[in-house]
């Protein structure tokens, strides 16, 4: 009897943080959440029409890693910062984020989304570039979320 009595504790303390993920992927929080995430995005969207590689950088946190396609890693918000900068001297002009799907846990959550950018290198005509991207968001301490970590890719021309 005892020993039933310890399977069916274990069973019960192994299957408790599934539920709990399970929760926290639709309850409330987390709706909270995705309305915080979206501002940021929307700041970030922003911050990409006025040129503004330093707004970008504060929606980072100061150890952020960038994972561009086909770049090195880019670590720290000065980093984020010096990109930016970059990308809009190769032409970028607007950045639009579409969040698809948003998991949390405690104060770290991940965000899946597609993106859609323009880009207009000097001398050439605009061009709309589509994405994929994973966030790894942090809840610092004064309770905003900022980009941890962020990847992303183009999706593959048409064939």
């Amino acid at each position: 009897m005892n020993r039933l009595l310890v399977c069916a504790v274990s069973v019960v303390l192994c299957l408790a943080p599934l539920a709990t993920r399970a929760e926290s992927k639709e309850g409330a929080g987390v709706a909270e959440t995705k309305q915080a995430l979206a501002a940021v995005n929307a700041r970030y969207g922003k911050a990409v029409e006025q040129r503004d590689a330093a707004a970008i950088r504060d929606l980072y946190t100061k150890d952020a890693i960038l994972l561009p396609p086909d770049q090195a890693m880019i670590r720290g918000n000065a980093g984020v910062e010096d990109f930016w900068k970059a990308s809009f001297a190769a032409g970028v002009k607007t950045a639009s984020l579409d969040t698809i799907d948003v998991e949390q846990a405690g104060d770290v959550a991940v965000e899946t989304g597609t993106y859609a950018m323009t880009v207009a290198p000097e001398g050439k005509e605009a061009q709309t570039a589509t994405g994929k991207y994973v966030v790894m968001w942090k809840r610092v301490k004064d309770g905003t979320w900022k980009l941890h970590r962020d990847i992303w890719n183009a999706t593959p021309a048409a064939k």
